[in-house]
């Protein structure tokens, strides 16, 4: 498993819980790299992302790895599943168990046919979720209010 992240936006310090598992990443099967504003070089070494949370209000996470046209599983429970359409919409754990969550990487795994295509149809949906798409939208709904 690889774990990455942006840098925070405000300057302060890491917390100790983050800094005690950077200190024990040698431990575990877990990569914890640092802060970096190249995520997608990252996103590129991948072949599927997976966010099978218990709740995340968006994941921004997500986004980003639909931009990179990778194929991504995420649980119901992920916000920006509801962003989902056609047969990425398949990507989504209904009910986080280890059976569901096999059920939707193998076929990935085992296609390569099927991570390209949904990949591709990921990174269709991620432009229409741009900053620039929406800033557009919500001057949009100012002039509807008459702003």
């Amino acid at each position: 498993f690889l774990m990455i992240r942006r840098p925070p936006r405000s300057t302060r310090k890491e917390s100790s819980a983050a800094s005690d598992v950077y200190k024990r990443q040698s431990l575990h099967p877990i990569s914890f790299l640092p802060p970096t504003d190249k995520v997608e070089e990252y996103y590129n070494t991948t072949d599927i992302f997976v966010l099978p949370a218990h709740i995340e209000e968006f994941g921004m996470s997500v986004l980003e790895a639909m931009s990179c046209k990778k194929p991504v599983i995420v649980s119901k429970n992920v916000g920006c599943s509801e962003i989902f359409t056609g047969e990425t919409k398949n990507s989504i754990i209904e009910k986080l168990s280890v059976e569901e969550l096999q059920n939707k990487i193998v076929p990935l795994i085992n296609n390569k046919n099927l991570r390209e295509n949904q990949g591709i149809e990921n990174a269709k949906i991620a432009l229409e979720y741009s900053s620039s798409k929406q800033h557009e939208k919500f001057a949009e709904l100012l002039k509807d209010f008459n702003f």
